[in-house]
């Protein structure tokens, strides 16, 4: 890997002179988000170009890298009197310590540094490790991975708590029900503290219910203590917007207790909207990937275009699946395309939905270069015959591919030579299956040429 100057020597055992000469080699740069200029330079030495002749090559790069975005890790140690001063170490996947805090207080941590708590690079593989002199933890350390859209970037951040067994404190919950008209499943439900710290965001089920838990347990909230519910939901008013309670010392989880806190909302009836278009233009139009967000920010559906270049919005056999009224950006995305319109932005307005009979039409016109395209299967061992779903995702981040296994654990993106993946190109493969864990949790793979990757 190259230091901190971009530098980089063949070497091994403190020896740079580690090649066969004469020989010809391929010299390849990558690094996750960034892009190179070559991206391959083949070097060849001849029996004058050797070590011992006072000769070497010299291979040099340009990158152009994506920002690099970020992640925050937040929690409690519950459990215990003691939990002020716990100290919390966070290791990354090579086992480096990437930073250190103690518990305030209230037994709260989140990692900081120079004023940000946005510190952890994302993606990213963390290890969370709790100590205290005198006190052992139910669990000595969790595993956090952030994934794409898992940032700080995103308003996403990872909570990791940990319960001690040196407690003498107590602990608290507060749970209930929005009831009323409308649709009360997924109402999002946020409690913070008297510092107005965030101490648990969950969303009612489907008979409106909700009450805090972490790590398989309600009784997460400090007791005694005082905290304001909120309830939110799109469409919906509540005739209350937030309540605030106190858990005094008889309301604690040791006594059996617990706070209730009921809201009555208004919703109105919930209209659906549909966007479709065409991809037009040279090269390839299909396989463009289409990614739509809301006007927070955050992906509402992403697809890719068929062999006519043509698109909609479709869930579950309903392509009608956007709130309505609402704003929304429309972005298409293939590797070795550009667009006359990076992105759309669109509004649904009253008389616009689905029940209106109306859709919105987004089209793009494309200039994409001629490319070459590769392939990916393998198989997923040890899962029984159960269906694993891969993903697959570009250098950048995006969602190029998603498919399951058949009973025999295989999957590929696409049928012998018909491969769908822009090549060169480097790829992120990973497994997921309800509670499945893996001995890698993803692969990394690069295409130089047209083929496929085992």
């Amino acid at each position: 890997m190259t230091n901190i100057r971009g530098y980089y020597e063949t070497s091994a055992n403190g020896a740079p002179c580690i090649l066969k000469s004469p020989g010809t080699y391929k010299v390849v740069a990558t690094k996750y988000g960034c892009s190179f200029t070559p991206d391959i330079k083949t070097v060849t030495f001849t029996e004058d170009d050797s070590c011992e002749d006072g000769y070497y090559a010299r291979v040099d790069f340009t990158s152009n890298c994506s920002p690099q975005e970020t992640g925050r890790i937040v929690g409690y140690v519950f459990g215990s009197n003691a939990n002020p001063g716990t100290t919390i170490t966070i290791l990354d996947n090579n086992g480096v310590e990437v930073w250190k805090g103690t518990t305030i207080n209230s037994g709260y941590y989140e990692t900081s540094m120079s004023g940000s708590p946005c510190i952890l690079k994302s993606p990213g593989i963390y290890k969370v490790i709790p100590s205290k002199t005198g006190c052992s933890f139910t669990n000595p350390s969790e595993t956090v991975e952030f994934l794409f859209g898992n940032s700080c970037e995103e308003g996403e951040y990872k909570r990791v708590d940990f319960r001690s067994n040196c407690y003498d404190a107590k602990t608290g919950r507060i749970f209930g029900y929005v009831s009323g008209s409308g649709s009360n499943p997924n109402t999002t439900i946020t409690i913070t503290d008297e510092a107005g710290i965030q101490v648990w965001k969950g969303q009612t089920t489907s008979t409106g219910y909700y009450e805090t838990s972490s790590l398989g347990t309600s009784c997460i909230l400090k007791c005694p203590g005082t905290y304001k519910v909120v309830p939110s939901k799109t469409g919906c008013t509540f005739t209350s917007n937030s309540e605030t309670v106190s858990l005094t010392d008889t309301d604690c989880c040791e006594d059996g207790g617990g706070k209730r806190v009921d809201f009555s909302s208004n919703c109105s009836p919930a209209n659906k909207g549909r966007i479709s278009g065409y991809v037009y233009g040279s090269g390839v139009n299909s396989g463009v990937l289409i990614t739509i967000t809301d006007n927070m920010g955050k992906q509402v559906w992403s697809g890719l275009t068929n062999s006519s270049g043509y698109y909609e919005t479709s869930a579950i056999w309903d392509d009608c699946i956007l709130e309505c009224p609402g704003v929304y950006k429309v972005t298409p995305t293939k590797s070795g395309c550009s667009y006359t319109n990076p992105y759309e932005t669109v509004r649904f307005v009253e008389g616009n939905c689905c029940e209106d009979g109306h859709y919105l039409r987004v089209n793009f016109n494309s200039n994409c270069s001629p490319e070459q395209t590769a392939r990916i299967a393998g198989y997923v061992f040890g899962a029984g015959g159960s269906i694993v779903t891969i993903t697959v995702y570009d250098i950048n981040g995006t969602q190029v591919w998603s498919g399951q296994t058949n009973s025999n654990g295989f999957y590929q993106t696409s049928p012998q030579n018909a491969g769908i993946l822009p090549c060169p190109g480097t790829y992120k493969i990973v497994p997921s299956k309800s509670n499945c864990t893996f001995s890698n949790s993803y692969e990394m793979v690069t295409f130089y040429d047209g083929a496929y990757k085992w």
